[in-house]
């Protein structure tokens, strides 16, 4: 899984379906909006495997989650704020 990679993004690369994510939710005892950290169990699931080579064939590996990494941030006084990044 990619840095940033929400389930509803991994449900989108791996079954090529954003509408999978509930079920793979279900199967791995996760919310919709947790970010991934670990390998997930997708058996089952129904694959779009049209959407998935497409995606693939162009490198788009959506990674909605927001938090920068360390070295986004931009110190402005005492306080930082992050880089918008789309991933």
């Amino acid at each position: 899984m990619k840095r940033g990679q929400t389930l509803l993004d991994v449900a989108v690369t791996e079954s090529g379906s954003v509408e999978s994510a509930w079920n793979i939710a279900l199967q791995n005892g996760m919310s919709l909006t947790d970010t991934v950290n670990k390998t997930l169990d997708i058996t089952g699931v129904p694959i779009d495997s049209d959407t998935v080579v497409e995606l693939a064939a162009k490198g788009s590996v959506p990674a909605t989650d927001g938090t920068p990494s360390r070295d986004r941030y931009i110190p402005i006084g005492r306080i930082t704020i992050g880089r918008d990044k789309i991933g």
